[in-house]
């Protein structure tokens, strides 16, 4: 079963879309899964390693680093079609997808597993 979350707030335009969450320690888990889905590679290892120790020429742990530790931080994924950053706050997690065209329907698909729509309001 896919881990869930609630959806804080939300601001889409053609070619820019926000999401907000809730800092949780399953976020990590969720944006390595949803990264895949957008068609990063999983091999890639700064997505796979994400939130997660690792260091050159090792494998990466199982083990994920607190999210807690994540405060001010901007982490910058990009592939052919997107461009992605991930804003830690205090309590919050904003998710910002950035797209050459319009990809809101494939963003919104690819994102749809892991929201907890019975609690988001």
């Amino acid at each position: 079963m896919t881990e869930k979350m609630i959806m804080l707030n939300i601001s889409k335009s053609d070619c820019r879309n926000a999401f907000g969450f809730p800092k949780e320690q399953k976020f990590f888990g969720i944006l390595r899964e949803f990264l895949w889905k957008l068609g990063f590679e999983e091999e890639d290892i700064s997505v796979s390693g994400h939130g997660r120790p690792w260091k050159e020429g090792e494998p990466i742990s199982d083990k994920e680093n607190s999210i807690k530790k994540y405060v001010n931080k901007i982490d910058n994924f990009r592939n052919k079609n997107y461009s992605v950053d991930i804003i830690y706050f205090d309590k919050e997690v904003v998710l910002i997808i950035n797209s050459k065209t319009n990809k809101q329907q494939v963003i919104s698909k690819a994102l749809d597993e892991f929201i907890d729509w019975e609690h988001t309001k």
